[in-house]
């Protein structure tokens, strides 16, 4: 049980260490952030025939969300780091830890509810058989990534 959770650490690590090193490899995080929408639009592009209106219209919506996602975010990234000072404190107040979770709640319930949002936004720009093919193409991707993942923890538990 140990080594699992010394190996989760290592890839959260491993996955925070490329995400953040990808993010400084441009200069601007907005630029970052629309370079993968558009990687992201061209892929749906080519799996479901997206019409022109339809990559422009999703195009719109992903770039609303991130504005509107990104002060959330950046709550959110400054609510964490508080939590982590005041736990660190050497006599914290459970109070205080308290309330900033609520805060963290809170801000994690406003990206759930635009999340949410988005993907309805996304369904009503698709249609019926555009959307069916898309929820067919994430559930594969998700049971890949968990195979990988699996083989990925045996390997690494029979080098241990």
């Amino acid at each position: 049980m140990k080594k699992k959770w010394i190996l989760c650490a290592g890839v959260s690590l491993l996955l925070l260490f490329f995400i953040t090193s990808q993010a400084r490899s441009f200069d601007d995080q907005n630029l970052f952030v629309e370079k993968i929408q558009d990687k992201i639009i061209e892929h749906l592009d080519r799996e479901l025939n997206l019409s022109d209106e339809q990559k422009e219209q999703i195009k719109t919506q992903s770039r609303q969300a991130w504005e509107q996602n990104k002060l959330v975010l950046e709550q959110l990234k400054t609510k964490l780091l508080l939590l982590r000072e005041e736990i660190e404190k050497p006599a914290s107040d459970p109070q205080d830890v308290k309330a900033i979770i609520q805060e963290i709640n809170v801000l994690r319930g406003m990206l759930l509810t635009a999340k949410v949002d988005n993907v309805v936004a996304i369904k009503e720009t698709l249609t019926q058989d555009q959307f069916a093919l898309l929820k067919e193409k994430i559930h594969a991707r998700r049971a890949m990534k968990k195979a990988v993942v699996k083989k990925f923890l045996e390997v690494v538990e029979g080098m241990l």
